[in-house]
Order: structure tokens, then C-alpha cells, then sequence
């Protein structure tokens, strides 16, 4: 090849490849210009579905999918799960008649009219007024006396206490759904389950032992009296509901066995609702006793920053709110349990320190033939007042010393937060404090009254004195 040609045609592949050049990199500019567009137009379409969902989220917020599995460690899942056993019992006595109560997906539980848990407790209420309507009327028929003041109060106590529990009902959706929402999953104590299955447990055997207790009593007594040639089950149920044959109704075996099942039912119905506040108080104090770990643990380390201190507060902020949830459902429960609870109290100190234990055996041994016939030799009445009132007395204790726990609890951050190192003080935790101290965290009774440690002092110094006053006014009778 000529040496001439050789520098023509390198110039002209040379040209030829910066033409090439030039024109891959316009295509290539051309196809990231369209990228961009296309990116910039995704982004601005997604960006707008964005702020849709959360403006639609704001006026209509989207259900809790019921088919989502939630994590065990969850407040919602800690409460179902210690509550469970309380709360399928309380339905078998006609007690917040709501539906899949013990359902692990909030949205399944549901309170409705049109449901045979329903229909039963509201049968069960209307059955014990319709007994305390007869009571006051044995009441108001005969003279005023212990025996038949017992009565009237047992089943008026009892029936406001499944009405009750009926309001609590309509309202109990919405507090398990403060619940499942709290975000305080962080502040789980897993003993809670433990502690209210053995209050569960330990309530329900003391109340069916002072159940079976007073049904030996009654029975021995019938027994002692029993004529010849007459049944025996039929002379207990004349004798021991009096307030319903007295208005002569004629006996028939179905009554006895539904008053029997009535009785039953409403003395569990009696203990119930103190074993409910108990539960609710443990649930509460653990969440708060779970904030004040943290509290103490954080006041001894060296420099935490001031948006730790502030989400501390606001984790603070919702327990209190939960609080407040559970005061607002169950409250009128605190009032007619510390009522109830007083009253009776009363009612039987009165009794035993003004008549005494064995005076009623002394009018057995004069009007009965066949004393003693029960399996205790004559003492079965002795030992069911005697731990009928120690029941009562520490079931009123427990209650109260449990319930006041909440309050205490509430106040433990004050004391934490005072020992906090100077130059770890900032604002929060000055707003923490006037916090703490600006508001009353507790459980109260309609609130009327806050449940805390010094209301135990109160109500016993108020026995003290309506003891001393009833015995007064009986001395001079």
C-alpha cells in the first residue's frame, strides 16, 4: 500500500469514530433526559398518593386488619392473655356479656344486644331485682332485723352489679382498643399473667368455701329442726327464702333449684367484682413499675440526651391516659365494691359483738329435737360467720391495698428524677416533674373518692365509728 494514502485513511477512521462518538453520547443523553422525566413524574405521583393516604387516614383512619398477627410481646396480647380465665367466668354469671371477649384481634370484639350473653345477663339482673323487690317488702311487712336487712342488701348489691357490668360491657371495646394502641409495648411484665391467674384462683376457692360453708349451716339447721315425714330439701328452700314463700307461693321443685342457682350466682357475683378490680390494678401498677425501672436506670448513667428524657415523658403521658381509660370504664364497679363492702362489714361486726357467736345455738337446743345433727357436732354456723367475716375483711383489704398501688406507683418518678446529677437537668425533665406532681393518677369510685393508702386508714376508722354508734343505740333498745 502507498506510503501516501496510509495518514488519509487513519484521518478518515479517526472522523468516523468521533462522529460515532457524538452521536452515542446524544442518544445517550436523550435517554436520561427521558429518565429523568419519567422519575420526576413516578416520584410526583407517588409523593401525591402519598399525602392522600395520610389525609384520608386523618378523617377515616384505616381498621386494624383483622387477620394481622400480633407479637407476644404486646400490651394488648399480655392483657387478653392474663385476663382471660376472669373474664370467660364473669360471662357464666351474666358479667360483661361481650362477645370473642378473649379474642386476640381487637376488631372481633364486639358488644351487642343481640346476643344470647347478653339476653342471659339481663335475665340474671331482672331475677335478682325481682328478689330485692320482695326483700323490702319482707322488710317493710315484718320488723326491721338483721337477718332480713342481709338479705335486701345482698341481692340489691348483687343486682346493681350485673347492671353495672352491663354498661361496662358497651364500653369495653373501646377500652381494648386504647389498649391495643397505647404504644407502651416496651413496658411488658410478663408475671402479670401469673399474678392474676393466682388471685383468680385463690378469690374463687375462698368464695365457693364460704359458699359451701354457708350451705352446710343452713342445711345442719333445717336438719336440727326437720319434722318427721317431711322432705328435706323442700323445708331447707321454705326456710332459707323466706322473702319468697311468706307471699304464699306455692313450692315446686324447678323454683328451689333456680333459686339455689341464683344464690350461687350471685354470691360469686358478690367476690367478682373485687377480683376484677384487683386484675386491672396489677395490669396497671406493672406498666408504671416497668417506667420507673427505666426512670432509676437512667438517672444513673453519666449524660442522656434530651429527646430520651422526652420520650420517657410521653410514655409516661400515655400509661397515665390508659389510666384514666380504665377509671372511666370500671369506676361505678370501685364505688359499688367499697359500698357493698363497708356496709357488710358493718352488718356483721354489728351482729356478732351484739348477740354473740353461740346465741343462736342456745335457741337451738330449746326449739329443735334432733340438735345436733350436722357431721361438726352443732358448731357449722360458728365456722361460717367467723370465716365469712375474715374473708370479707381481707378481701376489703386486698382491694384496697392493690388498687392503691396505681397511685402509689404514679408518684415513684418524682423521687427518681429529684436524685437526677446537676448536669443532666434539662427542661424535660423539669416538665416531667410538674407533671408528676400536677397530676392524680388513680383509680377512683365514680370520683367520688381516689383509691390511695390513706383511704384504707379512712374506712377503717369509719367502721370503728358506726360499730360503736349501732352498738350504742342497741344497748339502749
Amino acid at each position: 500500500m502507498d506510503t501516501t494514502k496510509q495518514p488519509i485513511v487513519s484521518g478518515l477512521s479517526n472522523q468516523l469514530e468521533a462522529l460515532n462518538f457524538k452521536a452515542l453520547l446524544s442518544d445517550n443523553s436523550i435517554n436520561l433526559n427521558r429518565n429523568r422525566k419519567h422519575i420526576k413524574s413516578t416520584t410526583r405521583g407517588n409523593f401525591r398518593e402519598r399525602i392522600l393516604r395520610k389525609v384520608q387516614n386523618r378523617i377515616s383512619p384505616e381498621p386494624i386488619q383483622e387477620d394481622s398477627k400480633i407479637p407476644l410481646t404486646c400490651q394488648f396480647q399480655l392483657f387478653q392473655t392474663a385476663m382471660k380465665h376472669l373474664l370467660i367466668s364473669g360471662q357464666f354469671m351474666g358479667l360483661n356479656p361481650v362477645s370473642r371477649i378473649s379474642d386476640h384481634s381487637p376488631t372481633k370484639i364486639r358488644f351487642t344486644v343481640l346476643s344470647w350473653k347478653f339476653v342471659y345477663g339481663v335475665t340474671i339482673g331482672i331475677a335478682q331485682a325481682c328478689a330485692t323487690v320482695l326483700c323490702f317488702c319482707k322488710l317493710l311487712k315484718d320488723s326491721v332485723n338483721i337477718v332480713a336487712l342481709a338479705y335486701f342488701a345482698f341481692y340489691l348489691s348483687t343486682g346493681c352489679n350485673t347492671f353495672i357490668f352491663l354498661r361496662v360491657a358497651s364500653k369495653w371495646p373501646t377500652l381494648i382498643k386504647h389498649v391495643y394502641e397505647t404504644q407502651l409495648d416496651s413496658y411488658i411484665d410478663v408475671k402479670v399473667k401469673n399474678k392474676c391467674f393466682a388471685a383468680y384462683i385463690i378469690f374463687f376457692s375462698m368464695s365457693m368455701t364460704e359458699h359451701m360453708l354457708s350451705l352446710l349451716s343452713k342445711f345442719v339447721i333445717t336438719m336440727d329442726c326437720l319434722p318427721k315425714g317431711s322432705d328435706l330439701f323442700e323445708s331447707y328452700i321454705i326456710r332459707n327464702f323466706p322473702w319468697l314463700f311468706e307471699f304464699d307461693v306455692p313450692y315446686y321443685l324447678p323454683i328451689g333449684v333456680i333459686l339455689q342457682f341464683l344464690t350461687l350466682v350471685s354470691t360469686i357475683n358478690w367476690s367478682y367484682s373485687d377480683l376484677f378490680i384487683v386484675c386491672m390494678s396489677i395490669y396497671l401498677t406493672s406498666i408504671l413499675k416497668q417506667i420507673n425501672k427505666k426512670i432509676e436506670m437512667a438517672g444513673n448513667s453519666n449524660h442522656l440526651p434530651i429527646p430520651f428524657w422526652r420520650t420517657l415523658r410521653e410514655d409516661y403521658t400515655r400509661a397515665t391516659r390508659l389510666v384514666r381509660s380504665f377509671d372511666d370504664t370500671i369506676s361505678s364497679v370501685i364505688f359499688l365494691s367499697f359500698a357493698s363492702n363497708l356496709f357488710f362489714i358493718c352488718l356483721q361486726l354489728y351482729n356478732i359483738l351484739s348477740n354473740g357467736v353461740t346465741s343462736k345455738y342456745n335457741l337451738l337446743k330449746e326449739m329443735c329435737p334432733n340438735y345436733p345433727s350436722g357431721p361438726l357436732g352443732g358448731y357449722e354456723q360458728i365456722m361460717y360467720l367467723l370465716f365469712s367475716l375474715s374473708f370479707l375483711l381481707g378481701r376489703s383489704l386486698v382491694v384496697s391495698l392493690v388498687a392503691a398501688k396505681v397511685h402509689s406507683a404514679s408518684m415513684v418518678p418524682a423521687s427518681a428524677l429529684y436524685n437526677i446529677p446537676r448536669n443532666m437537668y434539662c427542661s424535660e425533665i423539669q416538665r416531667f416533674l410538674d407533671q408528676v406532681h400536677g397530676d392524680k393518677v388513680a383509680l377512683s369510685g365514680l370520683r367520688f373518692f381516689y383509691v390511695t393508702r390513706s383511704l384504707v386508714l379512712s374506712v377503717a376508722g369509719t367502721i370503728v365509728t358506726y360499730e360503736l354508734v349501732l352498738l350504742q343505740f342497741s344497748n339502749e333498745d
